[in-house]
């Protein structure tokens, strides 16, 4: 057994000392898929209850982690919305989440989406000891007109807002008008229980990889503009043709219940590979669940992004010891500690990332040292007791009016 391993069972048997009175904390969120805000959510579920926090989660749309969400530590709750325009208030799952708030002497509300947030504040009108939590993880350039509205308006109304990261948190103030008292920066948390596969991972059999094969890989879907797929592409023309032991592989979906399809953008990162004659080594996946499978199967992790605003799977990739490499958008600068926790390249400069992919390819010493660091900075700054203490943190003082 590894001391990595032994380090993360340490971990998630370790019980807050603070021996106080339990909060009891509602979550309320509209779907379910696989993404970063219900995968962080997923892992706060199943570890705050050893920090003295009853977590309630109502979910008001369904998806892919539903069984994972039941089978949780959570009190696991699906409150559909009846069929009405997407923006319009349901007035009877405002009534049905006002009724499980004081049927359960729920203290805190943490809304995840901004429809969820105007729910949320309709359904605690006259509740003056119950306080709202608007939680932050869009960015809101790439957002709808009508939801950065939405936004303003909740973060105003919010007894407190958690951005995921400093850059977020400016972000949010610039947008919102909102002061900066109001909105706190909260960094995501991964639970290594859930991330961390100590078994071998037969995702290289699926593929007919062999085991001397060499292979990186990226996880992130297609369906909107945040990630960069296709940059990636770009930078493995070079490494491929000088290494034909060399795969690639890219995990994510090209569609959402809540995000128009973009399905041209992953048909030209598929075509592209095609054109440029490495397609045989570069493997479009789909979505998946098994992601750490396919992780626990990969040398090295790359990731590329437009839009961010925190980036779960870098360290995720980082908690199994891969190395990261990573481009310079300012939330990976941040989260890295510029650099400590990643390996940055200057975005759009194809020829760098192409250099440092190939020096991973040809040097394991370099993977092994990387992954090393990478793995080291993850599990000080990132661990999902470290968040759950700084979010606990953030709901005594909200309920104490500070």
């Amino acid at each position: 057994m590894s001391s990595y391993y032994e380090f993360c069972l340490a971990m998630n048997d370790k019980i807050d000392p603070k021996e106080d009175e339990k909060l009891n904390v509602l979550h309320i969120i509209r779907s379910i898929d696989i993404g970063g805000i219900e995968t962080q959510l997923l892992d706060f579920c199943n570890n705050a209850h050893r920090f003295n926090i009853n977590t309630h989660v109502i979910c008001t749309g369904g998806g892919e982690l539903e069984d994972e969400f039941r089978n949780s530590a959570a009190k696991f709750n699906m409150f559909s919305k009846i069929s009405r325009p997407y923006d319009l208030i349901d007035p009877f799952l405002v009534f049905k989440i006002r009724k499980y708030i004081k049927q359960n002497e729920i203290q805190i509300v943490h809304a995840h989406f901004a429809d969820e947030g105007l729910h949320t504040l309709a359904a605690i009108i006259g509740l003056k000891k119950v306080k709202f939590i608007q939680g932050l993880a869009v960015d809101f350039r790439l957002n709808r007109k009508i939801d950065n509205r939405k936004f303003r308006f909740l973060c105003k109304k919010a007894a407190k807002n958690i951005a995921l990261t400093e850059v977020l948190r400016k972000q949010t103030i610039e947008f919102t008008s909102v002061g900066s008292e109001k909105v706190k920066v909260v960094h995501n948390g991964i639970d290594p229980a859930r991330v961390v596969l100590m078994k071998p991972s037969e995702f290289r059999e699926e593929l007919e990889i062999n085991s001397d094969m060499i292979v990186g890989g990226m996880i992130g879907n297609f369906y909107n503009q945040v990630r960069n797929q296709l940059e990636v592409c770009k930078a493995l023309v070079d490494v491929i043709k000088m290494n034909e032991n060399f795969h690639f592989v890219f995990a994510g979906g090209d569609k959402n219940q809540w995000v128009k399809s973009e399905k041209s953008y992953f048909q030209e990162c598929v075509e592209y590979c095609k054109n440029m004659g490495i397609d045989k080594n570069v493997h479009f996946l789909g979505l998946r669940k098994d992601i750490h499978h396919i992780m626990k199967a990969m040398d090295f992790y790359v990731h590329s992004t437009n839009y961010d605003t925190f980036g779960i799977a870098p360290i995720e990739a980082a908690m199994n010891k891969l190395p990261v490499i990573a481009n310079d958008h300012p939330v990976f600068i941040e989260t890295s500690h510029t650099g400590v926790g990643m390996l940055l390249y200057k975005t759009g400069d194809i020829k760098k990332l192409s250099k440092i992919i190939n020096q991973f390819v040809k040097n394991e010493n370099y993977r092994k040292s990387m992954g090393e660091k990478h793995h080291k900075h993850a599990v000080e700054h990132f661990h999902i007791d470290s968040q759950i203490r700084r979010m606990k943190n953030v709901y005594t003082k909200t309920l104490e009016g500070k």
